[in-house]
């Protein structure tokens, strides 16, 4: 199990979100903690590598939840990247029926 401070890094470069529901439809909810005050990109990408929406969420220490809208995407499989604007990225695949 990873160290208390081990942990706090991770969260800080957004290295642990949650994305649900998935499969998803017109929206999904993207958790994540933050041991602070700190912006965070949101990449969607195609699996061609195209990015098709960035989100700059502003989170605060502990949980963030946000809400994305997915009504301008076409059905198919997303990743979504979510990372500092100087970290290092976590990809979560979602499936948008």
């Amino acid at each position: 199990m990873p160290s208390r401070e081990a942990q706090s890094r991770q969260y800080a470069a957004g290295l642990e979100p949650t994305v649900f529901p998935n499969p998803a439809r017109d929206r999904i909810r993207v958790q994540f903690a933050s041991t602070g005050t700190l912006e965070y990109l949101l990449k969607v990408s195609d699996l061609l590598g195209k990015e098709v929406a960035i989100h700059r969420l502003s989170a605060t220490e502990g949980r963030n939840e946000y809400g994305i809208d997915l009504s301008g995407l076409e059905r198919g499989i997303y990743l979504f990247s979510l990372m500092t604007t100087n970290g290092t990225p976590s990809v979560q695949r979602v499936i948008i029926e």
